[in-house]
């Protein structure tokens, strides 16, 4: 038995264009990518290059690109079933030849850092320390599997000083105490280009957590009074109204008005639920539809439900994202208290950054949180449909992609409620998957109050999705987030595109029969 491997080529010096070589090499049990680059090397082509060094995955060298995704070639054990495999040099860095990658721009980085603190004695360790309880930074082998992974290095990669050096230097705890007389000093902000995706850990062979790393950093830069000026006024909005746009927090169920949804009506009926809608369903116009489009849902279902109204706060994750653990922690305890005070147990939330904050973070800041029952809304669904509790009109035909939000997918691993959801409305949908799904998938760009820091760079991650998003062929984008959803359509009209861009729940609820119109409230 034989594998195909089409690698590609490239030699800058010889001023000619990239290309593929095809090679066929003999497969053998346990085989690693490795193995086959030295048969080719060995046996074919001794003009191939590619690095290796230490072969038991230590050194970090070998990392390339296989079939779409950063491996450690010398840890890939090819699998006998994939015969046909594409190897690439790592993206986002500039080619020396073939599968060699230019490695300067890190390695001058940290190094320059380093011996310029210490020089000015700003540091007085150099090595991070180790964390006995788990993977710690010092644990990185300097692949730079996340570099070629994150979606901010391949738009502004000079601007940027990329998870892998801004991981190494949180190690050190050394960004946040360096004067503006350091190197690349501006550089030093652009830590909050960070749209804390997670993508970089996803990439990771050591599984180092390098989006809490990242975190941490925001946090000590946020502490040293490092928090850029935008970031900070969204701070200071937060905390004075409770919501990210500043608005009276009375208005959170304006969405509701033509529905005749009200917090608290029926107030002797147990509710089932409260349904945590979100500062940017609640106050973002685009994005009414989402909770307007689950409210009919839970209606036609015959759910009980509570909306907290102007009682529900910004869940803190905007803090978190700037480093504010102690303000987030604030907003948390105060949430907690009015889901206790409603006398419901079960939190049902449509937007994926408000369930990662309420079913992750606040168990580990606010005490009893743990007892909260949190679901997201594509979850939610499922129970219903599986109750038979939704009554859905005939089939209907469509083509559609759906889109992983960070927070939902890599961040709190539901993969496959969005998408069962979607199959099950009918037969007749066929649903694309985009060139990277899943714990793969792209940012749409509006993660990590990026947009608010650096919109331009929000706006071309967006776009780089939505081309992604017509690469499958699809007539709907769908996602489950209505950030996402808000970004994604902003990125489709620019670009003026024929494509439609719906959260999950919009869907679901125009498939509900014409009997399910009416609105009721809880």
């Amino acid at each position: 038995m034989t594998m195909n491997a089409r690698i590609l080529r490239y030699d800058p010096e010889s001023g000619g264009d990239a290309f593929y070589s095809t090679y066929e090499v003999p497969y053998e049990d346990g085989m690693t990518l490795l193995d086959l680059l030295r048969d080719i090397y060995e046996q074919q082509d001794p003009t191939l290059c590619f690095r290796s060094s230490c072969g038991i995955g230590k050194c970090g060298s070998c990392a390339v690109t296989l079939n779409d995704r950063e491996v450690l070639s010398c840890r890939e054990v090819l699998n006998e079933g994939e015969r046909q495999l594409v190897v690439e040099p790592l993206r986002n860095f500039p080619v020396v030849k073939d599968l060699v990658v230019d490695r300067e721009r890190f390695d001058r980085g940290l190094s320059s850092y380093i011996v310029w603190a210490a020089s000015e004695h700003i540091c007085d360790r150099l090595v991070p320390p180790r964390n006995p309880c788990g993977p710690a930074q010092s644990d990185c082998i300097e692949c730079l599997a996340c570099e070629a992974a994150c979606p901010v290095m391949t738009e502004i990669a000079g601007q940027y000083l990329g998870p892998a050096l801004i991981a190494g230097l949180a190690g050190m705890r050394l960004l946040s105490r360096l004067p503006s007389s350091a190197p690349d000093s501006p550089l030093v902000n652009s830590a909050f280009c960070c749209l804390q995706c997670e993508r970089c850990t996803a990439a990771c062979p050591t599984d180092l957590p390098l989006g809490e790393s990242l975190l941490g950093e925001k946090q000590d830069l946020t502490e040293a009074d490092k928090l850029p000026e935008s970031l900070g006024r969204l701070s200071l909005t937060i905390s004075r109204t409770g919501n990210i746009l500043g608005e009276q927090n009375e208005m959170r169920l304006v969405w509701a008005e033509d529905q005749g949804h009200r917090a608290g009506q029926h107030a002797g009926e147990m509710a089932e639920i409260i349904y945590y809608v979100g500062c940017v369903s609640s106050l973002y116009p685009s994005t009414y539809r989402v909770p307007q489009a689950f409210a009919r849902i839970l209606d036609a279902a015959g759910v009980r439900y509570h909306l907290m109204g102007e009682e529900e706060l910004c869940c803190g994750y905007p803090l978190l994202l700037n480093g504010q653990m102690e303000e987030a922690r604030g907003l948390a305890s105060r949430n907690t208290q009015a889901v206790r005070d409603s006398g419901v147990n079960k939190i049902v939330t449509t937007c994926p950054s408000c369930y990662h904050t309420l079913r992750v973070v606040y168990p580990r800041i606010v005490d009893d949180a743990e007892e909260l029952e949190v679901v997201h809304a594509t979850e939610y669904l499922l129970e219903l449909l599986a109750q038979k509790k939704l009554p859905l009109r005939e089939s209907i035909s469509a083509t559609v992609t759906y889109h992983d939000p960070c927070d939902l997918g890599r961040k709190s691993g539901v993969y496959d409620a969005p998408r069962r959801v979607v199959a099950a409305l009918s037969p007749e949908i066929a649903l694309m998957e985009m060139e990277d799904h899943r714990e793969r998938a792209l940012c749409c760009g509006g993660g990590g109050n990026v947009e608010t820091f650096r919109p331009e760079l929000t706006e071309a991650i967006s776009w780089r999705r939505v081309d992604q998003a017509v690469g499958t062929g699809a007539g709907i984008l769908a996602t489950a987030c209505p950030q996402c959803e808000r970004v994604l359509r902003q990125g489709v009209r620019k670009r003026g595109i024929s494509l439609r861009v719906a959260d999950v729940v919009e869907l679901v609820a125009e498939s509900l029969e014409d009997s399910a119109n009416s609105t009721g409230s809880k």
